[in-house]
């Protein structure tokens, strides 16, 4: 096994074992159906399957952001509840909830790791394997056990930045990583 591949091994047994975090994906409640059933689609994978949620993640500008930057074939998966879905004004109102995903996830061929927001200009985007060495990992430890305190203005930075890390898992997540879900 590469150096790299043990990297991203021990990255997924740290969040499942040590700090017993699961990846998380906000969704709204009446997407749970067509989730359980096929995964969670990305956008391109829900057009192939004639999909149409119900509340779709996003709106017109981050769906736009993530045309444009060639991330319609990937699924969007967040290491904390920091990675919201933004605003829009349709009706009825969404009712959030969060998806818990086993870190195994990060084994799939494919998956990449976004160092901050995938969407926004000059995110580093990286195979999963090789994002484990990119990665902050004394902000990242700090921020899955919760334990920074009152820091300065470049730390709050690093924070922001580790808090917006995004996983793309390409096509779909498997419905069969979708361990729980709870209200958000």
């Amino acid at each position: 096994m590469s150096q790299y591949a043990a990297d991203l091994l021990s990255l997924c047994q740290y969040l499942k074992y040590e700090v017993r975090r699961p990846l998380l994906h906000q969704t709204d409640a009446s997407n749970l159906s067509s989730i359980v059933k096929y995964g969670l689609l990305s956008k391109a994978a829900a057009e192939a399957e004639g999909i149409a949620p119900t509340n779709a993640g996003g709106n017109g500008l981050t769906r736009h952001l993530d045309n444009k930057h060639g991330l319609w074939s990937y699924a969007f998966v967040g290491f904390t509840k920091h990675v919201v879905m933004p605003k829009h004004d349709s009706w009825p109102p969404r009712r959030t909830i969060v998806l818990h995903i086993d870190p195994g996830v990060l084994l799939i061929s494919g998956v990449k790791i976004a160092l901050g927001r995938a969407n926004h200009r000059g995110t580093k985007q990286y195979k999963a394997k090789y994002a484990v060495g990119k990665m902050d990992h004394e902000v990242f430890v700090q921020v899955m056990r919760g334990t920074w305190n009152d820091c300065d203005a470049d730390m709050r930075r690093r924070i922001n930045q580790v808090m917006n890390y995004e996983v793309l898992v390409p096509d779909r997540v498997p419905s069969t990583y979708i361990v729980d879900a709870e209200p958000a």
